[in-house]
């Protein structure tokens, strides 16, 4: 028998590439590292102040101005903490196995610790840009409710997905509650925007219905207040409450800009909504955008594109943007995957802070321990999250644009 690499595999090696195995998951998250933060939100709640209007007493006539004369006008939105969550298990056995460069081409703790870091990084990344409820897609009028299939509305929202997500549905983007029962995603498609769960979508949720929201186990509801919150894209009408602040009392200075800026080429939407906000006091420097737009953008500028690389202080990570001038203001343009694809949020990036209880994320270990045992396994479990909320002491230089 002549001998071949199947009959003589019991002596051959296994070789693996040189190298750590590479990591696919998500990374970069640009608003979210530039932003800026603080880790003092002790006590119950905080508060934004705000001045929006001056003593209106001012007239030609002094006795006219004197008459008329009223207070300033202050507002404060009185925010309180959202808390976010990671736990991360893993048997002694792999701890042990893998603790050396002979047992294992990385260590499974570290693995599992970063991964749980990195979850809640990402999942903060996204309420950022959202409006509190948690919903991270929608599902497709394409789609068959009686298959395992889900087609999103926006294709680009697949980058919030991850298999073994556990996912529940309601019929409104907040402010409502969730349906019954639970899907389990068992596989992505990142190229089509479709996940595929454990079974037929009206089985796992028999009120499943074409067009509902899409959100993890736990979160609806639950989320920050990000971009969509305090710069929502419809403006706030008598009686609006957000955080203990009517809104409609003066539209813009309290709920920033927004607007329908689709049908211009996208240089001149990025001029008219800093002219918007300009006009009203504020300096937009940064812009962020999804992907798509923003190589729609250095397309449409060719030659005259000038990059620039930006460097989160506190992350230690840089981003590459495009400069543009916006006439009261020079602002640079950075993609985000967490950006919805047909908005862009122009922003003066020191009017926000991401306001946390000792910072965001950190393993919850207030006892000392960094890992607890867990009591009923041969097991070890790690804690990730933080305790945070999203603030804005200026909305009105700030605004989301349709594009």
């Amino acid at each position: 028998m002549t001998a071949t690499t199947i009959n003589m595999a019991a002596i051959l090696k296994t070789i693996f590439p040189s190298g750590l195995p590479k990591d696919a998951t998500y990374k970069d998250n640009p608003l979210l590292a530039l932003m800026p933060k603080a880790t003092d939100f002790y006590g119950e709640d905080a508060k934004a102040p705000l001045k929006y209007a001056p003593n209106a007493g001012r007239s030609s006539t002094f006795s006219t101005a004197q008459s008329n004369s009223t207070n300033v006008k202050n507002v404060a939105f009185r925010y309180i903490r959202k808390s976010d969550y990671a736990v991360a298990r893993i048997t002694n056995e792999l701890i042990l196995a893998s603790k050396n460069n002979s047992g294992a081409f990385v260590s499974a703790l570290k693995q599992e610790i970063d991964s749980a870091q990195l979850n809640v990084s990402n999942s903060a990344a996204q309420a950022v840009y959202g409006n509190g409820s948690g919903c991270i897609g929608q599902i497709a009028s394409s789609t068959t409710l009686a298959s395992t299939l889900i087609k999103l509305a926006n294709p680009e929202d697949i980058v919030f997905f991850e298999v073994d997500y556990r996912i529940k549905l309601s019929a409104s983007n907040g402010g409502g509650s969730v349906k019954s029962g639970v899907l389990t995603v068992v596989a992505v498609d990142r190229e089509l925007g479709t996940i595929t769960v454990d079974q037929n979508i009206s089985s796992g949720v028999a009120t499943a219905a074409l067009g509902d929201f899409i959100s993890i186990e736990g979160d609806y509801d639950k989320k920050m207040a990000g971009m969509a919150a305090w710069l929502p894209a419809v403006a706030p009408t008598s009686g609006d409450n957000f955080f203990g602040v009517d809104r409609s009392l003066d539209v813009t200075r309290l709920a920033g800009f927004r607007g329908d800026l689709s049908a211009l080429p996208i240089e001149e939407a990025l001029i008219q909504g800093g002219m918007k906000i300009g006009r009203d006091g504020g300096k937009v420097d940064h812009v962020f955008m999804s992907f798509q737009k923003y190589a729609d953008l250095t397309k449409s500028l060719g030659s005259k594109v000038q990059y620039v690389d930006v460097m989160a202080k506190d992350a230690g990570i840089g981003f590459q943007g495009v400069k543009v001038n916006l006439g009261k203001s020079i602002a640079t343009v950075i993609p985000d995957r967490n950006c919805p694809d047909n908005k862009m949020f122009m922003l003066q990036l020191d009017s926000w802070k991401v306001h946390s209880l000792e910072g965001m994320p950190m393993i919850l270990d207030m006892d000392g321990l960094k890992m607890l045992r867990v009591s009923n396994d041969d097991a070890a479990e790690i804690r990730v999250g933080y305790y945070a909320q999203i603030a804005c002491n200026w909305p009105g230089a700030n605004g989301q644009f349709s594009i």
